[in-house]
């Protein structure tokens, strides 16, 4: 580096400096259980490859938030000497199936009628778990089941999509008919 006057009859001094550079950190993105996901599902966002992070979106480092759309979150990382970088992460939340089900044709029985409860969904399927009172019905798979006075009780379907999200039917009560 040379020092100089605005004024050439005055002297010019010289000078070695030395100027270090740091690096800038490589900073990356950790998911959690994974980058994509299904609606409802914490997910934990960590950054690498710096000292702190920083996110967009509300993000608390390493902590887990519930998804419910599909998102791009952006980490700020700061090194140790105060340099930055940033890194992206796509997280894809996949919905869940929407179920319904309703009886046909009674939805209050008596000793000998009998009803049949009826699922669907979108997106469409064939195969069905079924819950009585919340408790798994487990000989029953398909997307309609038969009562009778025998099994009154309050009734829920669940269908699993083929990215793997379950999605839960409204309660359906099949009561007694004198009461």
């Amino acid at each position: 580096v040379v020092i100089g006057a605005a004024s050439p009859c005055n002297s010019i001094t010289s000078s070695n400096i030395t100027l270090s550079v740091n690096p800038l950190p490589t900073v990356g993105v950790n998911v959690q259980p994974a980058d994509v996901v299904c609606a409802g599902t914490d997910v934990s966002l960590s950054g690498t490859g710096a000292a702190t992070y920083s996110w967009d979106n509300g993000v608390q480092n390493n902590t887990s938030f519930s998804v419910s759309q599909t998102t791009t979150y952006t980490v700020t990382g700061t090194s140790a000497a105060g340099c930055t970088a940033t890194a992206s992460q796509t997280v894809t939340v996949n919905p869940l199936p929407v179920v319904t089900i309703s009886a046909s044709p009674y939805g209050s029985l008596y000793q000998g009628l009998t009803t049949t409860i009826t699922a669907s969904s979108n997106p469409s399927g064939t195969v069905y778990g079924w819950l009585k009172d919340g408790s798994v019905l487990p000989a029953q798979t398909g997307n309609t089941i038969t009562v009778d006075a025998s099994q009154l009780g309050t009734y829920q379907a669940s269908f699993t999509d083929a990215n793997g999200c379950i999605g839960l039917s409204n309660e359906l009560r099949i009561k007694d008919s004198v009461l």
